[in-house]
Formats: structure tokens, sequence, C-alpha cells
């Protein structure tokens, strides 16, 4: 428990900037009036859930690259949404951790 509590002391502005981003989702997801699916489903979610489905069935589609909709098509849209999260919070204390190392060594 001494870790975890170590773990939110050292990194709390990166756990408020991701607690922060999800909030903000959840609004907009309320204030769109839209289905979960429909939001998952715009810009290139929508060629991802296609490729999940059909597969490259056009040239156009060989621009996406395969993990998404394999994750799509194996664990669910539910799955890849807790993907990209976890994704986004390991890439914002990785980013937090280089710019505190790259701070500290120009003082």
């Amino acid at each position: 428990m001494d870790k975890v509590k170590a773990f939110v002391k050292n990194n709390k502005d990166v756990l408020v900037l991701f607690l922060l981003a999800k909030i903000i989702s959840v609004v907009i997801f309320l204030i769109s009036h839209h289905s979960f699916y429909e939001v998952l489903s715009l810009y290139d979610g929508e060629h991802y859930i296609s490729i999940a489905n059909n597969g490259y069935s056009s040239p156009m589609l060989t621009a996406f690259f395969p993990v998404v909709p394999l994750l799509i098509r194996y664990i669910g849209q539910i799955g890849v949404v807790i993907v990209n999260n976890l994704a986004f919070l390991v890439s914002l204390l990785v980013i937090n951790k280089l710019l505190t190392k790259y701070y500290k060594s120009s003082e």
C-alpha cells in the first residue's frame, strides 16, 4: 500500500490531468445526445470498426494499422476504450518523467 501512496504522491499532477480529460470526455458525451457506438465511430473509429467487421475491403483502408481492429474484434469496443485509456495514462506518465528529468538536468 505504501508503493501506491508514493506513486499517487509523485504523480498527482498527471493523475489530475488524466481525470480532468476523462471528465471532459464524459461531459461532451452526455451533451452530444449520441449513443456510445456513434461516438466511438467518429473520425477514424468508423474505419477501424469497418476493418474489424469486414477486413480490409478496399485499398483505402490499408492506411489503418491492424492493431485497433484486432482489439475491437477480440476484446470488443469497451475493451478498446480501456486499452486506449491505459495507453493515454502511461503516455502522460512517460512524458512527465521525461520532462522532469530534462528540466532537472538543465538547472
